[in-house]
């Protein structure tokens, strides 16, 4: 028996098929993050991202949830748009309270579940939405090491940029400066320094789709890849209620097991949570399920990692873990108070799983045209400039070794 295992033409056309079938949901939000990372960059001055989302510690992450909240972000999304204000100002409880909540709370997700789930769960998910999120936040920023050091310098940020007097400006080219962000030149007076509408426009489609994308677009696709690899290999009964329907806690373990490393936004997990819960998956697991699987994915582990190292990211993944357990099992201790009312109870109708997020097919196809588009040309030119700059690298050096 071979201990490699060689991927069969059927493998990888079914491979294929899931990565394509994952690119098409992900790609319309992950353009709308890239959007909305543009806008930030561009139009929001860093003073108005430095005041909502510049606090540390508990009152950062609650700011952080709370503007997360309404966003129509899915997991894939917000990881552009958390980082971006990451590097305007955003406090490291903010930011990552924002990354959570925001493709929890959706609008599309709150509408499937009150299509799909029993009425309970219209209430109890996002309020759990907002606690993991809080509790994360928190958590994260008091095991940060740098957590003081940032605070020190958003606030001499901060009153640097509301002085009225006009200082000298400071040497400083980092996202938080008085720097235009349409020609990239110093603001000396905002009145005289205009700028029209598709200039504005230019520059935040330039910013969105070339200069952050570029971050980020080789870890999107790795995590993209993975995701249906993991989705191919793993069995389709990989979740079930067999041998550990006997233990609710086990439950939910599995649950957020399964769902911490799968590539699912809200949206498409509620239909898998419903089919689970009527299969007789217990309340607390689809509820972990729920929490575990839109606020992580092996693509925002790679660009958290990158942009927040290694530590601060285990102990955010730690974290968001022990809060969706705890979550869960408390979910399932007032299960039996939430049984006196039925019509808190009651499961859709398994007809209604058909209903399936309304983007049009040619968003999501050209959506992820685009994203494919732009990926192959970011890497196509950075392997021609490796090429040409090896190249020039070593003419440089044969004719300096010929030099008289």
């Amino acid at each position: 028996m071979s201990v490699f295992f060689i991927p069969t033409v059927e493998f990888l056309g079914h491979w294929g098929s899931v990565f394509w079938s994952t690119l098409r949901e992900t790609a319309p939000f992950l353009v709308l993050g890239l959007l909305l990372a543009g806008i930030l960059h561009v139009l929001v001055p860093p003073r108005i991202v430095l005041w909502a989302l510049g606090h540390r510690g508990w009152r950062g992450a609650i700011r952080g949830s709370l503007v997360g909240l309404p966003l129509p972000l899915c997991s894939c999304g917000v990881v552009p748009t958390a980082l971006t204000l990451r590097r305007q100002g955003a406090s490291l409880s903010a930011m990552t309270s924002f990354t959570i909540a925001t493709p929890e709370t959706s609008v599309d997700a709150l509408a499937i579940t009150a299509a799909l789930l029993p009425a309970i769960f219209l209430g109890v998910r996002p309020f759990a939405a907002l606690l993991l999120a809080f509790v994360v936040g928190t958590v994260v920023e008091f095991f940060s090491t740098t957590s003081n050091e940032e605070l020190r310098v958003n606030v001499m940020k901060l009153s640097r940029l509301m002085e009225d007097e006009h200082g000298e400006p400071a040497a400083s080219c980092d996202d938080t400066a008085e720097i235009c962000r349409v020609c990239g030149l110093m603001v000396t007076d905002e009145h005289e320094h205009a700028h029209r509408s598709f200039a504005r426009i230019r520059a935040v489609f330039g910013y969105a789709f070339g200069t952050f994308f570029k971050d980020i677009a080789s870890w999107v696709m790795i995590g993209l890849v993975l995701a249906a690899l993991l989705q191919v290999l793993m069995p389709a009964g990989g979740i079930d209620t067999t041998w550990f329907g006997r233990y609710p806690s086990i439950q939910v373990l599995f649950a957020i097991i399964a769902g911490v490393p799968l590539y699912s936004c809200a949206t498409a997990t509620t239909p898998l949570a419903a089919v689970l819960l009527a299969k007789g998956l217990n309340p607390g697991a689809a509820l972990a399920l729920l929490l575990a699987g839109p606020a992580t994915n092996i693509s925002s582990m790679f660009a958290l990692r990158r942009e927040l190292g290694a530590r601060i990211t285990t102990v955010y993944y730690i974290a968001l873990i022990l809060c969706c357990w705890g979550l869960g099992v408390g979910f399932n201790f007032l299960w039996p108070l939430v049984q006196k009312y039925p019509e808190l109870t009651q499961i859709a109708n398994a007809s209604a799983l058909q209903w399936i997020h309304g983007i049009p097919n040619w968003a999501e196809i050209g959506a992820s045209w685009i994203l494919l588009v732009l990926t192959a040309h970011l890497w196509g030119r950075s392997a021609f400039h490796r090429i040409v700059h090896g190249h020039s690298e070593h003419d440089h050096g044969d004719h300096a070794g010929h030099a008289h």
